[in-house]
């Protein structure tokens, strides 16, 4: 594989990264939908908070896959802790995103 290769060509991790983005977007109007009409409706907070927990941890979990999506050339993570690199640390392939 070329080491030259682009970013652009990987629909698996542009995939996890829109879906980040709009989790990390969606979380007010999902906030207030559930901290706000759904205790009205319901009259109580549980439900509330399991929902919040969920959108929570899957925030989450698309925010660990993001930050370790592993380099096709290498196979070591891309950013790891430093999220705003545009390089693979090990082998130079471009992040062009």
């Amino acid at each position: 594989m070329n080491t030259q290769e682009s970013i652009t060509d990987w629909p698996d991790y542009k995939r996890t990264k829109h879906c980040l983005i709009a989790l990390l977007i969606f979380w007010i109007p999902f906030g207030a939908l559930t901290g706000v009409l759904l205790p009205a409706i319901l009259h109580t907070f549980i439900v509330t908070n399991i929902l919040a927990l969920v959108y929570v941890l899957f925030t989450g979990y698309a925010w660990l896959q993001y930050a370790f999506f592993p380099c096709p050339n290498c196979d070591i993570p891309y950013r790891g802790r430093q999220l705003w690199r545009r390089t693979c640390p090990k082998c130079g392939v471009e992040i062009n995103t």
